[in-house]
């Protein structure tokens, strides 16, 4: 039987030998070619992950930051002192409870004040005497708050009067359904979820917070992924709040701090050479 076998193979061999070589060659070829496209694909997706990776790098405090911080200690004095009901907000929220900190890219600082006439009247006079400056936030002949800044601090592109950094000051309307907006957001949180507040230290600062501040930013972000998950920033406010038009790409918190953190490394080294 083997002999048989043995000599079938051959007859096969030498009728198809040739064409039988050229399918294991053009299959191979084949095979090649699918593995260099899939090789430059995830070539390409590294190249345009690292291009996005670094724009992390625009946008932020840089050298205002201690200023920034200095922003808001002068602010929780005042309300603190004078019993106002104020606590940090959006991203300023955001960087409290997921890096103790401001967020490395995040170049604003937002507070909602629920007593914002009695603010107005107890403690912008307050501020402006420790060279604030007070200006209301009027948007289609509405108040929605004010933004705070230095006139000693860097001009802003494009707005004249405001100055970089600032805090932006948000006043809370409730609607119909009892729920809390806050314009110009469309956003509606549960009273409960923010009121009464709590206080709680960021960055030596004891500063106010939402009663329950994973609830609010559940609510703000429309997940509960924000621990893990970041975006690029969608405003530059160091250059007018104007939008930065990156894309809308999530990435991995812990990929994108790594990577922060090798270019600072990287950079210390430079300067140190």
């Amino acid at each position: 039987m083997l002999k048989i076998v043995e000599r079938r193979d051959a007859e096969v061999n030498e009728a198809f030998g040739p064409e039988l070589d050229e399918l294991v060659r053009e299959g191979a070829r084949q095979m090649l070619l699918a593995a260099l496209v899939v090789e430059v694909a995830k070539y390409n997706e590294r190249k345009r992950l690292r291009s996005l990776l670094s724009k992390f790098k625009t946008v932020g405090f840089g050298d205002e930051r201690e200023l920034m911080i200095r922003h808001l200690r002068d602010f929780f004095e005042a309300t603190n002192r004078h019993e106002i009901r104020a606590c940090v907000m959006f991203g300023t929220l955001l960087g409290k409870l997921r890096h103790n900190d401001f967020i490395p890219w995040d170049d604003d600082v937002d507070i909602v004040v629920f007593d914002f006439d009695a603010f107005l009247e107890r403690c912008s006079p307050e501020l402006e005497r420790r060279g604030y400056t007070i200006e209301p936030d009027i948007r289609g002949g509405k108040r929605m708050g004010c933004r705070i800044f230095r006139e000693d601090s860097a001009k802003v592109p494009g707005e004249p009067r405001l100055r970089f950094p600032w805090i932006g000051i948000y006043e809370h309307e409730v609607g119909e359904d009892g729920l809390i907006v806050l314009p110009p957001e469309e956003t509606r949180y549960r009273p409960e979820d923010f009121l009464p507040l709590k206080q709680a230290d960021f960055l030596g600062i004891p500063v106010g917070v939402p009663q329950d501040s994973t609830a609010i930013l559940n609510t703000n972000f429309g997940s509960d992924d924000w621990m893990e998950i970041c975006q690029l920033p969608y405003r530059n406010h160091r250059n007018g709040n104007v939008l930065t038009g990156f894309p809308d790409d999530k990435f991995e918190l812990q990929s994108v701090l790594d990577y922060l953190a090798s270019e600072q490394l990287a950079t210390s080294r430079n300067a140190a050479n």
